[in-house]
């Protein structure tokens, strides 16, 4: 008797994730369809569609037309971004030749996001003429979405540490404890950053953009009775080494990796910050200063 009063309910659940399939299968784009929108996007859909209507000048004309209207609209946006982040700080005209690059690239810049990035850019160097290099602006207009939010990641688990204010990307720390033998003993604990977002595919494409450097760094033996100085996102610290020879690793940021940025505000990530001090701890006297 359950399963007869039951089957109707079945036999329309049924019908209905089929018909939801269905609805879902048409209204779905298939490869076709999307290269025939790219196509009309950009105004070379004519062999696509097999139209006469306009002769090939005319079609190049009309390509142009919008593609200069996009890039319009573009550095309207931008612009209008950058005037609105802008306070009445005192600021000063950009360099000429920088001014005509930034335009240059900003033109061609349609995502939201990336818009967003480059009005901040504009804002910036209109305060202080020469933060952004030209390698910079070359640098961001490489970037993808995705680059972008890698980047954002990299700066929150960013910090600096001695008298050097660039940006490092600390992964571990090395003790080497003097034993009956000879020969130190080492030992090394890490931070896998993939842990904290950002996994090892996307620091490689920071290292291809040229925003940090390629190769893992390690400290010089930090002192046990000076204390070294770190800052991580506006948290201050001051450590002092357990053992004779201490030291850290780290991957480094490039001088356009550092410039890029001052784009971004402080973000801190708390579980990347427990995890370094319990490192740290283990090596260190650490002290908040």
């Amino acid at each position: 008797m359950t399963t007869s009063s039951n089957k109707p309910a079945q036999e329309l659940t049924i019908k209905n994730t089929q018909n939801t399939a269905e609805k879902t299968s048409s209204t779905r784009r298939n490869a076709k369809q999307y290269t025939e929108a790219i196509a009309k996007l950009f105004v070379v859909n004519h062999l696509i569609m097999e139209t006469e209507e306009c002769s090939i000048e005319q079609r190049t004309q009309q390509r142009e037309q919008k593609e200069r209207e996009a890039q319009q609209a573009n550095l309207e946006k931008i612009l209008k971004i950058a005037y609105d982040v802008s306070n009445e700080d005192s600021a000063n005209m950009p360099d000429p030749d920088w001014l005509a690059q930034f335009m240059s690239i900003a033109k061609n810049i349609h995502s939201a996001n990336m818009q967003a990035l480059w009005g901040r850019v504009l804002k910036k160097e209109v305060i202080a003429p020469g933060s952004f290099s030209i390698k910079a602006l070359n640098t961001l207009k490489n970037m993808t979405k995705k680059d972008a939010h890698a980047f954002q990641h990299a700066c929150s688990l960013s910090c600096s540490f001695g008298t050097d204010q660039g940006r490092k990307l600390l992964t571990g720390a090395i003790s080497h404890k003097m034993s009956l033998l000879v020969i130190p003993k080492r030992e090394q604990s890490k931070l896998t950053l993939g842990q904290y977002q950002l996994p090892y595919h996307e620091l490689l494409s920071l290292i291809e953009l040229g925003i940090i450097h390629a190769s893992e760094l390690e400290s010089g033996s930090i002192s046990q009775h000076q204390a070294l100085p770190l800052n991580y996102q506006n948290h201050h610290f001051k450590i002092l080494a357990n053992s004779k020879i201490s030291t850290l690793t780290y991957y480094r940021f490039t001088p356009t990796g550092n410039e890029l940025a001052h784009l971004l505000p402080v973000s801190l990530y708390e579980g990347y910050q427990t995890d370094l001090i319990n490192l740290l701890n283990r090596y260190f006297m650490v002290e908040s200063s």
